[in-house]
């Protein structure tokens, strides 16, 4: 309930609020690495990213194969652009947690922040094997190839998140965008007619 209602103050920008109830909840339970997890994700979302390290590590060290909380100290570490760190907490995470796909991305987003197109194409590729349906993992894919200007390897990729979904209006806006960026008009006026049809 905490969590839920700290979330509500957050959609409504009310970030003081939501890390009030978090505070207030944390203090009366100490032991909960769910409310420690919720404060720990409002400190970065907050930019207070210090403080987020902090009871990030604090939880990890209570509850090592924490997969959320290792992803928390990820994404501390990439604010901070401290690279081996965080390719560090990935590495434990995806120990810890190799089905959770969250690891993967993490990897992919970092290969992208550090421009190192070589290795984000070929970390996209090899979590994209391991998790073949996983629409967020073939969307990293795919943004990760038009990064590294591997067009038609985009293309394919989108086609993979539009198939099984058609009435998805954010895969088929991605993919239509491709399809018209390289001229590809017919394939890309097919697209759009099927989902006209299916209205």
């Amino acid at each position: 309930m905490t969590i839920a209602l700290a979330r509500l103050y957050n959609r409504s920008g009310d970030f003081p609020k939501a890390e009030g109830v978090l505070s207030a909840q944390l203090r009366a339970d100490q032991a909960s690495i769910a409310v420690g997890t919720a404060m720990a994700q409002q400190y970065l979302a907050t930019g207070r990213a210090q403080d987020a390290k902090k009871l990030f590590a604090h939880l990890v060290a209570r509850q090592p194969n924490d997969v959320v909380a290792l992803l928390g100290l990820t994404k501390v570490a990439t604010t901070q652009r401290n690279w081996p760190e965080a390719v560090d907490c990935i590495n434990r995470a995806h120990a810890f947690g190799p089905n959770d796909p969250g690891p993967g991305l993490a990897l992919i987003n970092l290969e992208v922040l550090r421009r190192d197109w070589k290795s984000v194409v070929t970390a996209a590729t090899q979590v994209a094997e391991q998790f073949p349906a996983n629409t967020d993992i073939l969307d990293a894919k795919g943004r990760a190839q038009i990064a590294s200007g591997d067009t038609a390897g985009a293309i394919a990729t989108y086609k993979r998140i539009y198939d099984p979904s058609p009435s998805s209006i954010a895969a088929m806006e991605a993919y239509v965008t491709l399809l018209s960026g390289t001229k590809e008009f017919s394939t890309a006026r097919t697209v759009l007619q099927d989902a006209k049809n299916d209205r």
